[in-house]
């Protein structure tokens, strides 16, 4: 990409759904909170859903403690670590519950926090309301898929500075040919979504509570 604008990013998603084969039939969205990606899916596609990269929604507020100068006393694993994690924990929450449960924190919130982080400003953003970053009920929350695909793309070029043409198409032919393959073993019923025991122990129980909630 030349640039990271909402045209650019739309020319890009322009480019790839002219040359979607018929039988994908898209879903959702799933991505990181950037303003201009988000602002270029809705021009390309509508009426698709996006969902918010509940990893990045920590990260964000994380960098918000951070900016408070309150990452000391988040470490100290006390009061302001406890107020934090159920803060995190928004995101899980179905959205029409979400504000309430906030109002309902904010008045039981550290010392500390008094004057610090406020659901509101994300509320009131334009492109990201609490429902972009809710994953209430939804098995896929990240875009851990695409990031770990675009490590494997990192690590296969394994070079420093600018990457040589010749490196890159020779990399670029072998993940295509990769791909092929991946999407008719798919549609085969051959290939799943791999996951550790640990990892689909701990979506269960998410699920069952989501079940009880």
């Amino acid at each position: 990409m030349s640039g990271k604008k909402r045209e650019d990013y739309y020319e890009v998603l322009r480019f790839i759904d002219r040359r979607l084969p018929e039988y994908i039939s898209l879903q959702r969205f799933v991505a990181d909170f950037e303003a201009a990606l988000w602002q270029a899916l809705k021009d390309r596609f509508p009426r698709m859903p996006i969902q918010g990269c509940v990893f990045h929604w920590t990260q964000a507020v994380f960098r918000k403690v951070q900016e408070h100068g309150l990452q000391t006393a988040y470490n100290q694993k006390d009061s302001v670590f406890k107020f934090v994690r159920k803060l995190l924990a928004l995101s899980f929450l179905s959205p029409e519950h979400t504000q309430e449960t906030f109002e309902h924190l904010d008045d039981r919130a550290p010392e500390a926090l008094a004057d610090g982080l406020c659901l509101q400003d994300v509320d009131r953003s334009p492109v990201f309301v609490i429902h972009h970053w809710s994953v209430h009920m939804t098995a896929i929350r990240t875009n851990d898929d695409v990031e770990g695909r675009h490590n494997k793309l990192n690590t296969g070029l394994a070079t420093r500075g600018a990457v040589p043409l010749y490196h890159l198409v020779s990399v670029l032919y072998v993940e295509a040919n990769d791909i092929s393959l991946s999407v008719k073993m798919v549609l085969e019923g051959k290939m799943q979504r791999y996951q550790r025991k640990k990892t689909r122990q701990m979506e269960g129980r998410v699920f069952s509570l989501w079940q009880q909630y």
